[in-house]
């Protein structure tokens, strides 16, 4: 690394990850959260994958882009009474 810019050595310590990769990694740790109801009592959805986001240390977006993908295959749903979102 000696001589290298900063910028080198972050890329060569952090390569970047694949886009495709970071979503089946987050679809898998949701539906873990899912399937132990990890997460309930929430007023919505959106509510939700904010709780969901902070847990998994990620950002709301990527959550929401993954929830709703999972929603729009209507193997999960909201469910207003537990606050959570579960399997269809």
């Amino acid at each position: 690394m000696d001589g290298d810019s900063w910028e080198k050595i972050e890329t060569d310590l952090y390569p970047q990850e694949d886009p495709e990769q970071i979503t089946t990694m987050a679809e898998n740790e949701i539906r873990e959260i899912v399937d132990l109801a990890g997460i309930v009592d929430c007023d919505n959805v959106e509510m939700w994958i904010e709780e969901v986001a902070a847990y998994l240390g990620s950002q709301p977006p990527v959550v929401a882009d993954v929830v709703y993908q999972m929603v729009e295959s209507n193997d999960y749903r909201w469910s207003p009474p537990i606050g959570a979102l579960i399997t269809a």
